[in-house]
């Protein structure tokens, strides 16, 4: 059974949906709590709004509550479900969780660092499909020319607003 829950950060509207004791999808900021069920659900329709959340969800949403008031918080502990991802883009969520806090690396040096040297393309790929985003932090990553692209909500407006949580200024 799946299970979500949306809260309120410094932000904007957060969602997270969560099957057994791994996440399935973190869904970032949204301007309304609707917007944010909408895009959370969108393919989780199945999953049920839960009051009596795990004691790890509910460590997790204070993690985040924290990290959206720019404390440094990490993620690392949080078990994600990696089922249904293809194992080049479990090797790229690997790798991204290894970037440190208010750390970036560039696309190609992921690749790299995963045994894929020059595959940046794909890596950005796999990273537009993270359905967990801060927990694998894909905001961390950047095009060999800038800031790159982020498909969560607000795009790299919300990537810089990250970024600068962190202390990383572009």
């Amino acid at each position: 059974m799946k299970h979500y829950r949306i809260f309120k950060s410094r932000i904007g509207w957060v969602g997270l949906v969560w099957s057994k004791q791994k996440l399935l999808k973190l869904e970032l900021p949204h301007t309304s709590k609707a917007s944010a069920k909408t895009y959370l659900l969108k393919n989780h329709q199945q999953a049920c709004i839960s009051s009596d959340n795990p004691q790890w969800v509910n460590g997790f949403v204070d993690k985040l509550s924290k990290y959206f008031d720019g404390e440094t918080v990490s993620f690392s502990s949080i078990p994600i479900d990696v089922s249904g991802m293809t194992e080049f883009q479990q090797k790229v969520y690997a790798g991204a969780r290894k970037i440190g806090y208010g750390k970036v690396v560039k696309y190609g040096d992921l690749a790299k660092a995963i045994g894929s040297a020059g595959a940046f393309r794909a890596v950005g790929g796999a990273l537009g499909k993270n359905p967990v985003p801060i927990v694998v932090p894909c905001h961390r990553i950047m095009a060999a020319n800038g800031i790159g692209g982020f498909s969560a909500p607000g795009g790299t407006t919300t990537k810089k607003v990250l970024l600068k949580l962190e202390g990383y200024t572009i």
